[in-house]
């Protein structure tokens, strides 16, 4: 028994999610700094 993960849809997943993060972070930080 061997497991065959699907890796480039994970990675593609990964790469999405920590994209979508990375812009969050970026707006917010902007956000605080115009704001504050």
């Amino acid at each position: 028994m061997r497991l065959t993960l699907p890796r480039p849809a994970i990675s593609r997943l990964g790469i999405k999610l920590f994209a979508v993060i990375l812009v969050v972070n970026v707006a917010i930080s902007g956000l605080v700094f115009l704001v504050g």
